[in-house]
């Protein structure tokens, strides 16, 4: 009886650390040692552990062994001269699904009486919240395997100013957000497109930009503009055929 429980004992050992090499070779993260923090009903495991830096791993597995999630989560400060950022980073990569998220959660503080730092002056004191999304087709976050992503930068103190970029593969929309008084306020969006392809088969390439809102000289406006100070080129390749 004593030689069945240490064998089970011993084979389980061996199913739990082949299951966990699975998952490191599959998420291309070096594990940490993982302990068993509890099971479901429906039998799926949960493993958790933090490595030498602080950074937090939990491994999930369905009842077959086979690998569910991989969830990271790192807690970092960064200081410079002119700056200090906290922040956390969260990485969910979905086995089942075959895809993974990227969460990104910090708060920048100015140090210097003068930063120009996204488009805009900042002084000291000044808190800048940046929130990141990004999704992947792939449990590989590489560029090949980007679906989808969205970058916040506001103030928490500010509602008068914001900035939001959403990229796509191929394509990025940029919208600034500035509300100088009542009757003096805009909204500059453009989009940069990089062998982007429309319905028919021609190609973009460039940036092309626009300005909206109002100003006690102008009234409501709505206006191209340019982004970019050198001149904003949108090139336009129709001899391209989508196949």
């Amino acid at each position: 009886m004593g030689f069945c429980v240490c064998f089970r004992t011993i084979a389980n050992l061996c199913s739990k650390k082949r299951n966990i090499n699975v998952v490191s070779r599959l998420s291309g993260e070096k594990l940490p040692e993982l302990k068993l923090a509890g099971k479901s009903q429906n039998g799926v495991s949960v493993y958790r552990g933090t490595d030498n830096a602080g950074v937090q791993y939990t491994v999930s597995f369905k009842k077959d062994g086979s690998p569910l999630k991989f969830i990271k989560k790192n807690t970092y400060k960064k200081n410079s001269s002119y700056m200090e950022t906290t922040g956390r980073e969260t990485v969910v990569k979905n086995f089942k699904k075959n895809d993974s998220l990227y969460l990104h959660d910090a708060q920048s503080i100015v140090k210097t009486k003068d930063l120009y730092w996204l488009n805009r002056h900042f002084t000291t004191g000044d808190k800048v919240n940046i929130k990141q999304k990004a999704k992947y087709n792939d449990t590989k976050t590489g560029y090949k395997s980007f679906v989808d992503g969205v970058t916040l930068y506001n103030q928490p103190s500010n509602p008068n100013w914001y900035w939001t970029i959403h990229e796509r593969p191929g394509i990025t929309k940029s919208v600034t957000y500035n509300r100088y008084s009542p009757d003096w306020q805009n909204i500059q969006t453009y989009f940069e497109l990089t062998n982007f392809k429309f319905p028919g088969g021609a190609v973009h390439n460039g940036r092309i930009g626009y300005d909206k809102g109002c100003s006690a000289t102008s009234g409501n406006y709505v206006r191209k503009t340019m982004v970019n100070p050198y001149g904003d080129v949108l090139n336009i390749d129709y001899s391209v055929k989508q196949k």
